[in-house]
């Protein structure tokens, strides 16, 4: 058996979270919780890597995006 590390971009939505894998071009997988998340990319990779099925998915511990306020001086263009 081999293990593989992925890095994924996780998005949590109403009522649902879902992840892209940037190692896999196009591969993601979404579920109404991390539990259905995790099953869902184990059947994602394993249909993306077409030669392997996958055992399990484990995540590490998933923080929530955090959203800032940026501010920004503006310089009009010259004309």
């Amino acid at each position: 058996m081999t293990t593989r590390t992925f890095t994924l971009s996780v998005h949590f939505d109403e009522g649902h979270v879902w992840a892209e894998v940037h190692e896999l071009p196009g591969c993601f997988a979404s579920g109404r919780d991390i539990s259905e998340l995790q099953e869902a990319l184990a059947e994602a990779i394993g249909l993306y890597l077409n030669s392997h099925s996958v055992l399990r998915v484990e995540l590490e511990p998933i923080q929530p995006v955090q959203e800032i306020k940026a501010r920004a001086e503006l310089i009009p263009a010259c004309a």
